[in-house]
């Protein structure tokens, strides 16, 4: 019996570029660094094949105007905070040293595993003494290398909040169920009103954070980095499956959304990329628009075949591989497929093969 696992984002990530004026060019690009406002917008639980113009037209509209990766991988293991973890440090589980949605921490708790959705367990994992996270993040790398700042805007789970910008001092976070700083937090409670119970759809709390982002978060932080997660569809699709009228539903109002953002003259422009890509990416990617050396703990690259002006930037070509184990019997047969493209590895999916065993 053959099965195949694919690789599954379980997110969409938009890549968004919004430069101001210029007062001096970055070298090879035209735009300074100092002047360069990026974002990145998460859609938990988005699926391929919900972007369509019908679906979401505004969102499709946004592809058509700027890059389209259609080889973007998520970081194995596919799970929320894993992934929130690597795309705040350009890092795989194996550097940043988060490996689950659950884990296993003795000196927080002995008897049992707790999940990281929640924030208050983080917390108790730093009130240990033990690190969160195992190499330097995105916010702190902004922070010592060019004074500048991220802001962290979620709707999600307290959890991947929290690990996108676990240091605090180095950015800011604005999420309902807290803020860092808490000024931060206070005014967007005195400007928007208290934080709707969650539904489904999300809208109302979706609808909030991104109320909270325009009219709180960037005034007050000025971030050189913005992250802005919405928890639809996957909080629908979670209670009422994929395909139903209320996760539906949940893809038109988040698309209305995002007809409020815009690309930016850092990203080219109508392109699709087959070239393999990872959330690894994004935070390396985010350092070179700024100006900023890539850290050698991020294991990610510079996705130059997606800007604009990249002097001296080739092609970049992806070779696939096979990587194949089985057990001792026979029985079981598991293959990686992967894909390498600029020195990095990415896996694309796997394959299992049982049979009776052949002793």
């Amino acid at each position: 019996m053959r099965f195949v696992q694919h690789r599954l984002a379980g997110i969409l990530l938009l890549l968004v570029s919004l430069t101001g004026g210029c007062a001096g060019p970055r070298p090879g690009t035209g735009a300074d660094p100092s002047r360069s406002r990026q974002m990145l917008i998460v859609l938990d639980g988005l699926r391929p094949d919900y972007l369509t113009p019908q679906l979401m037209p505004a969102l499709s509209a946004l592809g058509q105007r700027g890059v389209v990766m259609t080889r973007h991988h998520a970081v194995f293991p596919t799970v929320t905070r894993v992934n929130a973890s690597s795309i705040a440090t350009g890092a795989y589980p194996e550097a940043h040293g988060l490996l689950g949605n659950a884990v296993f921490v003795p000196a927080v708790d002995p008897a049992r595993f707790f999940t990281t959705a929640d924030r208050d367990n983080l917390l108790r994992v730093e009130a240990a003494g033990l690190p969160l996270l195992t190499v330097p993040t995105l916010p702190e790398v902004l922070e010592a290398a060019a004074g500048q700042r991220l802001l962290v805007a979620s709707a999600g789970s307290s959890g991947s909040a929290y690990l996108l910008n676990h240091t605090g001092s180095a950015g800011a976070t604005l999420h309902y169920e807290f803020g860092r700083p808490e000024t931060l937090y206070a005014e967007a409670l005195d400007h928007l009103g208290a934080v709707p119970d969650a539904d489904t759809p999300n809208h109302a709390r979706n609808r909030r954070i991104v109320d909270a982002l325009l009219d709180v978060g960037l005034p007050a932080v000025d971030p050189a980095v913005t992250v802005l997660w919405l928890s639809d569809p996957d909080t629908t699709a979670h209670a009422h499956g994929i395909g139903h009228p209320l996760t539906v539903e949940a893809l038109f109002r988040l698309d209305a959304e995002i007809a409020l953002v815009a690309t930016g003259p850092d990203l080219k422009a109508g392109v699709r990329i087959a070239t393999p890509t990872g959330n690894v990416d994004l935070a390396p990617t985010f350092l070179h628009l700024l100006g900023v050396d890539v850290p050698p703990t991020m294991q990610g690259r510079v996705l130059r075949d997606a800007l604009r002006n990249e002097a001296g930037a080739e092609p970049v070509s992806a070779e696939m591989t096979e990587v194949t184990v089985r057990s001792a019997d026979g029985s079981y047969t598991l293959t990686a497929v992967l894909s390498v493209a600029d020195g990095r590895t990415y896996l694309d999916y796997t394959t299992v093969e049982r049979r009776e065993s052949q002793r």
